[in-house]
């Protein structure tokens, strides 16, 4: 995958202490944790496009059906293009945060993606698979903080217990909603920035993520065209029988099944 110039963090920072006391290392945990409910949410059914944007003005749109689990575990996700022809039914899914599977209408089957593969790029996007992955506030140690504008800056270290594989997290979340602005991105040397736009009315529902490259550019987008919450999705939904079936209308059938009162 691709890793934009971005612009450092050096020089923005305000330099904060690393040891703070039980009240308020509490409120930065919550500020976080709101900050990821926001982002990854549960037991939603979504209508998503995902456009990537080359230098000279053009551009590629793909549409896909998302239907992420129930809060209880840590990130059942399933993944579903529906446009264009070539990528309708293509799969993924994601089983309790680390198994991830790929399903591939032309090979009739699915194969599972090993950890060292999560950082490859999503479906010629410069999203990988690991920035898709539903995360929470547990995943990270808080190394440091900072601030930058409105935001406070968290630089976190993926836990090892997260299996994530980036190096580091620079995480800024607005004082006011507990809200996440950006997220710098450390693999190694490079560095990618995700920028997080929020629905104007409702001010806690996502609207759209951009992976942003030197100088603003967008690259990537992933826009939030329709949500609905649904109860908690069965385990039928989330298998690889299921997932081997290529249909996202089997998934909005069993969707339908546990009652979700909005489902057409």
């Amino acid at each position: 995958m691709r890793f934009g110039a971005l612009v450092c963090l050096a020089g923005l920072l305000v330099a904060s202490p690393l040891v703070v006391g039980a009240r308020e290392a509490a409120t930065h945990h919550m500020s976080l944790s709101d900050g990821f409910a926001a982002l990854y949410p549960t037991s939603v059914l979504q209508q998503v496009a995902l456009t990537t944007f080359d230098g000279s003005g053009g551009s590629l749109r793909r549409e896909m059906q998302v239907v992420f689990g129930e809060g209880g575990r840590r990130g059942d996700m399933l993944i579903r293009f529906t446009s264009p022809s070539a990528l309708k039914g293509t799969g993924v899914l994601l089983l309790e945060h680390s198994t991830l599977y790929v399903y591939l209408p032309a090979l009739r089957r699915s194969r599972r993606v090993s950890v060292g593969q999560m950082r490859d790029a999503f479906f010629g996007s410069d999203f990988s698979y690991q920035d898709l992955l539903p995360k929470r506030a547990s995943d990270f140690t808080l190394i440091d903080r900072g601030e930058a504008g409105d935001c406070e800056v968290f630089i976190l270290l993926p836990s090892q217990s997260s299996q994530l594989s980036y190096s580091k997290f620079d995480v800024c979340v607005d004082h006011s909603v507990s809200r996440i602005q950006w997220i710098d991105v450390v693999a190694g040397a490079g560095k990618k920035r995700l920028v997080v736009s929020y629905d104007e009315e409702n001010r806690r529902s996502v609207s759209s993520v951009r992976v942003v490259a030197d100088q603003g550019r967008v690259v990537s987008e992933l826009e939030l065209l329709e949500s609905r919450s649904i109860k908690a999705p069965g385990v039928a939904l989330f298998g690889v029988s299921n997932l081997d079936r290529g249909s996202a209308r089997r998934d909005r059938k069993l969707v339908r099944d546990v009652g979700s009162p909005n489902e057409r």
